[in-house]
């Protein structure tokens, strides 16, 4: 009995008032999470945080904190259903925009499904799906003058090309910029950008980026809305970002060499690789004449 009783006498270093549950800070959640390189458990934990309490305690706690640092604000969508309305909106919106592509980024099925020009929160969504020749011209102009905040530069090039839209350099990629900020970062996903350096959560009923648009009417869909809500904080990311990269140096890297090698890697992944069949013919009948000999 003695030696399995249950001390309760020890000094644990902090009294029952240190241990009152506090408005979680989720910055320094999200990098404690990053130096220990966890991912699926970093949601959940997040979404906890996010009221302030676990489900079904009633502790006398400080109210939850609305911890939108950064201040996101929801999408103003414009809908982009015609060449005229694209020009108005590019015309009233001058400047650099943010680029988001909902749709396929890899090389083999790639396809853009719908496109996002946005500055601040005001957005112009474009179902490409719905794309006359007029505005399939309009687009493919917009998208070759460059100087767009995209993420992910090679993913992106390939969606557009799929349509027959070949994108310019763009003017900042926030993935490429997260990674020469920090290369010891797990991931680089828009997702886990914005966790880490705006402490936002996209919505959790976050519509699919495969799904097209069910709009009715002039009204934007949930869909549209969300892809709008990807292209505002890309915007953020990018202005966010720019600041830490450039105290740390790594300005010239971004815009002379990874970004031109992303476009170059594009091009080459497009292009592929031309294979001698007749050479690895004969190369694997050499080879299997050097077996039979062994």
């Amino acid at each position: 009995r003695r030696l399995n009783h249950l001390l309760t006498d020890l000094d644990v270093g902090v009294e029952l008032e240190d241990l009152r549950r506090e408005v979680t800070d989720r910055r320094a959640l999200n990098e404690l999470f990053d130096v220990l390189e966890i991912g699926g458990l970093r949601t959940r934990v997040i979404e906890v945080a996010a009221i302030g309490l676990a489900p079904g305690h009633v502790d006398d706690v400080p109210a939850p904190v609305e911890e939108d640092v950064f201040g996101v604000p929801d999408p103003v969508v414009t809908l982009g259903t015609s060449a005229g309305a694209i020009r108005e909106w590019c015309t009233q919106h001058p400047g650099r925009l943010a680029l988001w592509v909902d749709g396929h980024r890899y090389v083999n099925g790639a396809d853009a499904h719908r496109l996002v020009f946005a500055q601040g929160e005001q957005c112009l969504v474009v179902e490409c799906g719905d794309v006359d020749a007029e505005t399939d011209t309009l687009l493919a102009d917009l998208l070759s003058r460059g100087d767009y905040v995209v993420h992910d530069t090679k993913g992106t090039a390939h969606a557009l090309a799929a349509r027959g839209w070949e994108l310019a350099a763009p003017g900042d990629d926030v993935e490429l910029a997260a990674y020469l900020v920090n290369p010891e970062h797990r991931g680089y996903s828009l997702k886990e950008l914005a966790q880490r350096y705006l402490s936002y959560e996209f919505p959790a009923d976050e519509a699919p980026e495969e799904l097209f648009s069910l709009n009715a009417g002039d009204e934007p869909s949930l869909q549209q809305i969300e892809a709008g809500r990807r292209a505002v904080v890309l915007g953020l990311l990018a202005e966010t970002i720019r600041g830490t990269l450039h105290t740390s140096g790594a300005d010239d890297l971004l815009h002379q060499v990874e970004i031109p090698m992303a476009m170059t890697l594009t091009r080459m992944e497009n292009l592929g690789i031309a294979v001698d069949l007749a050479f690895c013919e004969e190369l694997s009948c050499e080879l299997g004449r050097d077996v039979e000999d062994a």
